[in-house]
């Protein structure tokens, strides 16, 4: 059976209709069907090795406290070599990344919540 990648469901007269996208990758903000959104699978964690806790979808928030947090963009980094470099740096406190870019966050304790960014998680240390 071939793998699911979205969906968009809308409501309707009766229960309502979907919409299965089995071809990928999905973006939203394609044409508007009545009140549906776009609804994408995340893919499978980069992390195989359990190093990173995942707070969710959207980027990193900083929790509040004495230090302010330092973040660095690294386009052109996949999702796989953006833990690793998050990993091999001892300030880094965690990351976010999407497509062929990468979000470092250092010096500060994290939480999920952050703003969507593409299929983006907060990954923390």
């Amino acid at each position: 059976m071939a793998e699911c990648f979205g969906y968009s469901w809308k409501p309707s007269d009766d229960e309502g209709e979907c919409k299965l996208f089995m071809e990928g990758p999905l973006v939203g903000g394609g044409e508007e069907w009545g009140d549906a959104e776009c609804l994408v699978k995340s893919p499978e964690p980069q992390d195989t090795e359990g190093r990173y806790s995942d707070a969710g979808r959207g980027v990193c928030v900083e929790v509040p406290g004495p230090a302010a947090c330092n973040t660095r963009m690294l386009p052109g980094m996949t999702a796989s070599a953006c833990a690793a470099q998050c990993w091999q740096d001892p300030v880094c406190s965690g990351y976010s990344a999407q497509d062929d870019a990468c979000l470092l966050f250092e010096h500060c304790p994290l939480s999920g919540g952050g703003q969507a960014w593409g299929y983006a998680h907060c990954n923390i240390k």
